[in-house]
This record gives structure tokens, C-alpha cells and sequence, in this order.
């Protein structure tokens, strides 16, 4: 069945048309008119209770649905109810950088909830994947040590606002270094962030490109390219001025992503979108403790321990598993994402041949969520003979154990299609 699901209208969404989000919910749903002043930041696809998707027609919440069929969710994780859906999909299209910030894993969740929650609204875990649908930026996971010393001999403001003077060799940790960044003093990280402001220009040849450029400073991977941390720190003073986030390119890992490409943010991974335009999945929950670049509540001494100091090598880049000639796999470490993966279906018309034109779906044992990306497409339930038309920005709800089969009414279409991790089942 289709469901009407809705958007939300966040300060650092891609404004008007130019955001993904607003054209894939106009797509979908022909009475939503597009303001060119409003920020449309995110599509919501689930049953959080923060933007619920609803029953197309009877414009019934899902979660109630569901409640009233229970047998449509199928298998859930351990400790998720067997009556609604354990993930949240979503689009996200990105003008500015979203803040710094961690998510506690399960134990800490529960923690949290229980002694504030005002500030952290459920007792669950946060694990997310995004995947790049347009070139796409980001901070994600902490630099290394020995990456993070090499910035700070050549940038004095760094090692100023981390307690460390690079011209000795005391020995520091990454948790006494983002200790002391994250609790010095605001007008001393001002002062610095100034004088950085005016080394950074300094630094930056006529030929360099600005702002969302991406050079070869320093790389953190053979395979994928980095954006340079001077332009990304002189974006985010542009962006957060005053803020010390700022210094943030220097300490966490800069990645540019092309489409198709993906990373998982497990528990207790500093990380920040930064531009572009993304799927990303997620188990059911909002919980979010923020560093800097936000005018938001900064949790700053559960930031500092709440972060896993002992995981800054490697990248956290997830390798997408080509299932067949039209799906590829995206699926997170299922101990630590036991609530979703993603599956990339890309079909293309057979001119010669009509009855290649359709395919039957992976019939599985949890419900799922698919999002027509682009083209058009019928999906029919083959025991019922339900036919569901769906276009651009259409979403579809699959029960569990429900075969079903696509049909192409273009010339090619893009769906995704979410699930619980099955771990390999598919």
C-alpha cells in the first residue's frame, strides 16, 4: 500500500526546488506546493513518532495499522516491539552543516533516557547509514593521533585550543586532546578561531576552489577523495561563526562521497553531514548528543565520554554487495545495525522483449519500505492481484511474506527498498 509521508523543515535544508527532499515530496503528492524561502531538509518514511507516514487513502497513522495487523510487520530484532517498523528511512538534502555529534549506543541510551528525559526522548541506540545520491560531504570518525599532530605543527591555533604546544614531544591522548578542544575557554577558542580565519586566507592560492571545492591536502583514503580541512574550517566559520566545530575538520575524518557510495556511523562516532543530498537509515530513535556547530543543548562532558577513543583507524565506509544484474546491497555490521540495511533496485527497459520488463521482488520474513527514487513503475501483490501505481517520490509499505512484482512504466526506474538487517539472508 502507498503512504503519504511528510518533510521536515530544518534551518540547514537545501532551499525551495534545489532540495531533493521538496521535489521527491511534491513527486508523490501533487497538492504539496514548494516555497523557495523554506528549507526542506528531510523526508520522513516510518513510524517515528516525530513525522509518522500515514496510510494513503484513509490517511490512517501506519503504527496504528499496524497495530491492528501485526502479522504485516513479521520479524523483529530482540527488544522491538512485533507490532511496528524497527527503522527510519529517510532523504536529506543538505545546504549547511549539521552539528557535531555522537549517539550512545544501547546501554547508554537506556541510561540517558532515565535520568533526563527531556533531552534524550527514548531509551535506544542510533545507528545510521547514508548513501551518497549526490556528491556528497562529510566529517565522520576521529583522525588519528599522529594525523591530528601533524595539523597541529602546522596550525599553532589547533594546538592552542587542544592544550598541546607542538614543539614538544609530551605525549597526549585523542580523549585528553578533544577534552581539553571541547571544554576550553569560548573566548580563547574566539581569538583563535580569528587568528586562524587569517592564516587559512592567508594560505589560499587565487587558483584553489572555494568554498565545497575538495583538494588534495592530506588524504584518508587511496579509494575515495577528501575534502581539504582549511577550505571545509573557512566554510564553517562562514557557516558557525565563532563556533569552535570549526577546528573539527583538523580532528575528525573529511570524506567527499560520489553516488552510490555509503558509510555507517556506529555508537559513539563523532560525526557531521556536510553537504549534498543522501539516503539514510536508522534505527527508530532521537537521540543525538551534540558537540558544537548548533545553537542547540551541547552535552559536552557526556560528548567527552561518551566517544570510543580507540577507533580512529579505518574508514567507516560500507562496501555495497551486488546481489544480481539489479540490486546491490548496502548492509551495516548486523550486531551493531540489527534494524535495517538498504537494497538498490535499477531496472531498464527490454524493447524487445515486454514480459522482461518486470521482476519479482525478494519475498522475506520482515516488512519493508520502498522509495521510487526515479521512473515509474506498477507493483502488483501476485497472490491478490493488487496493482499499485508509483512514480518519483512514491513510498510503499510491503508486508512481511508478501511476493510482489514490479513492472516498468518508463524507460528505467530507481528504488530502494529497506528492511531489518537480515545479515545475509538476500
Amino acid at each position: 500500500m502507498e503512504l503519504t509521508c511528510n518533510v521536515q523543515t530544518y534551518a540547514w535544508g537545501k532551499k525551495g526546488s534545489e532540495s531533493l527532499v521538496a521535489r521527491s515530496k511534491g513527486g508523490a503528492d501533487g497538492s504539496f506546493v514548494v516555497d523557495d524561502n523554506t528549507p526542506y531538509a528531510e523526508y520522513w518514511m516510518g513510524t517515528h513518532p516525530n513525522n509518522p507516514s500515514l496510510v494513503r487513502g484513509s490517511e490512517e497513522l501506519l503504527s496504528v495499522w499496524l497495530a491492528n495487523n501485526p502479522a504485516a510487520v513479521g520479524v523483529v530484532p530482540d527488544g522491538y516491539p512485533a507490532d511496528n517498523i524497527p527503522f527510519l528511512f529517510k532523504i536529506l538534502s543538505i545546504g549547511k552543516t549539521l552539528s557535531i555529534q555522537v549517539h550512545p549506543d544501547q546501554a547508554l541510551g537506556r541510561e540517558l533516557h532515565a535520568s533526563r528525559p527531556d533531552v534524550y526522548k527514548d531509551p535506544n541506540h542510533k545507528p545510521e547509514m547514508a548513501i551518497a545520491l549526490t556528491r556528497f560531504e562529510a566529517m565522520c570518525g576521529l583522525r588519528p593521533l599522529h594525523d591530528v599532530e601533524g595539523y597541529i605543527k602546522d596550525i599553532p591555533e589547533l594546538g592552542a585550543v587542544c592544550g598541546i604546544d607542538g614543539s614538544t614531544d609530551t605525549p597526549i591522548t585523542l580523549e585528553a586532546l578533544w577534552r581539553t578542544f571541547l571544554t576550553m575557554g569560548d573566548a580563547v577558542v574566539e581569538a583563535q578561531l580569528a587568528a586562524l580565519k587569517g592564516r587559512l586566507q592567508e594560505k589560499r592560492k587565487p587558483s584553489q576552489p572555494r568554498a565545497g571545492g575538495t583538494t588534495r591536502a592530506r588524504t584518508v583514503s587511496a579509494d575515495m577523495e577528501s575534502i581539504d580541512p582549511c577550505e571545509l574550517s573557512l566554510r564553517l566559520m562562514s557557516q558557525f561563526p565563532g563556533d569552535r566545530g570549526a577546528f573539527c575538520p583538523f580532528l575528525l575524518k573529511c570524506l567527499c562521497l560520489e553516488p552510490g557510495e555509503a558509510f555507517f556511523m556506529g555508537p559513539n562516532q563523532p560525526h557531521a553531514y556536510v553537504s549534498g543530498d543522501c539516503l539514510e537509515v536508522m534505527a527508530p530513535s532521537d537521540n543525538v548528543i551534540r558537540a558544537a556547530l548548533t545553537p542547540k543543548y551541547k552535552d559536552t562532558e557526556t560528548v567527552i565520554t561518551t566517544i570510543d577513543y580507540s577507533s580512529a583507524d579505518g574508514l567507516p565506509i560500507v562496501q555495497p554487495i551486488k546481489v544480481d544484474a539489479n540490486i546491490t546491497t548496502y548492509r551495516p555490521p548486523c550486531k551493531l545495525a540489527p534494524e535495517f540495511e538498504l537494497h538498490l533496485h535499477k531496472y531498464s527497459r527490454n524493447e524487445s522483449e515486454d514480459a522482461a520488463n518486470s521482476w519479482s521482488l525478494h519475498q522475506i520474513n520482515c516488512c519493508s519500505i520502498v522509495l521510487v527514487m526515479d521512473g515509474s513503475v506498477t507493483i502488483v501483490v501476485d497472490v491478490s492481484g493488487v496493482e499499485t501505481s508509483a512514480s518519483a517520490g512514491s513510498v510503499l509499505f510491503i508486508p512481511a511474506n508478501t511476493q510482489v512484482t514490479v513492472t516498468l512504466t518508463s524507460d528505467s526506474a530507481t528504488l530502494y527498498r529497506t528492511n531489518r538487517n537480515l545479515g545475509g539472508e538476500i
